[in-house]
């Protein structure tokens, strides 16, 4: 433990699933939430129940070993940035991609 006061403890690193795959209803639901849906109108849309949803929601958390729904959506915008990211060479410097 770190007993500093107002220091956070270091952050434990959790390995990413190589690869990701996640259905259409997945997919739609993470549509409608990033859109400001609530679970319940969510659902609704989905045709199913806002249980259903929850569901869902921790199903996901737990393949990405997550633990709350702010992590679950750090988790997901990372992979798919990772999955949509344009390879950068390692001769370029780190500051090309920004201008670009």
């Amino acid at each position: 433990m770190n007993d500093r006061p107002g220091r956070l403890p270091p952050a434990v690193p959790r390995p990413a699933p190589p690869h990701l795959v996640l259905d259409e209803r997945q997919l739609r639901l993470i549509a409608l939430l990033l859109a400001g849906h609530t679970d319940v109108s969510a659902a609704h849309r989905l045709g199913v129940s806002p249980r259903t949803v929850t569901n869902m929601l921790r199903a996901l958390m737990n393949r990405l070993g997550v633990d709350n729904r702010f992590q679950l959506g750090a988790a997901l915008g990372t992979h798919m940035w990772r999955e949509t990211a344009p390879i950068r060479s390692e001769h370029r410097d780190r500051n090309a991609f920004a201008r670009n």
